[in-house]
């Protein structure tokens, strides 16, 4: 099979930090990253490349100007939400993170270690090139996996960061990660 290319691409500054609303949008700062994406992808480039969002809305504001730019249709995919916390109240979201972030991947709550699964298998059993929109912990899921660490805190992406895999007979590899770039989660 051939080997086909997929970005990741981070979305952009929320406007709460995470934690304080389920699904806050983009601020206006994250706006305008989602804006300066068109100019990233300038080339024709992504013609071809099916276009995938996570359905949070800070995933699907940063990918809309891009969508449109390239005249195409946005496939939400759940699969690529950001790490699932359900029965943590909204008061402890963040000292939950905060923990669940330096965790081994084995002792993850369930509910996060089958979140962890769904997203490699999801990238494993794409067959065609793609954007996709996507959150921090995926993109550090999917780090964490490629390097076969066992921690889920791999490293800390830009917002709109991209991270480029190539996938062949699902196995998938980096070609090209921006990372570090003073942008970490606000807890």
């Amino acid at each position: 099979m051939k080997p086909f290319t997929v970005f990741l691409v981070r979305h952009g500054e929320a406007e709460t930090q995470w934690g304080n609303d389920d699904d806050p949008g983009l601020s206006q700062n994250g706006i305008d990253q989602a804006q300066n994406l068109i100019k990233r992808f300038e080339n024709d480039l992504l013609r071809k490349f099916s276009f995938i969002s996570s359905p949070k809305k800070r995933a699907i504001m940063t990918a809309t100007p891009l969508a449109k730019k390239y005249d195409k249709d946005l496939l939400i995919n759940k699969n690529f939400v950001e790490i699932p916390s359900p029965n943590v109240s909204i008061d402890e979201k963040r000292a939950w993170l905060k923990n669940t972030m330096h965790l081994n991947i084995k002792s993850l709550d369930e509910n996060v270690r089958d979140w962890r699964l769904n997203i490699i298998d999801a990238i494993t059993n794409l067959n065609s090139d793609a954007i996709i929109f996507s959150h921090y912990m995926v993109m550090n899921v999917l780090k964490g996996f490629i390097d076969n660490s066992d921690k889920i805190l791999n490293f800390h992406p830009g917002y709109t960061s991209v991270m480029i895999l190539k996938i062949q007979n699902k196995r998938i590899s980096v070609t090209n990660i921006e990372e570090n770039k003073n942008t970490i989660i606000t807890l």
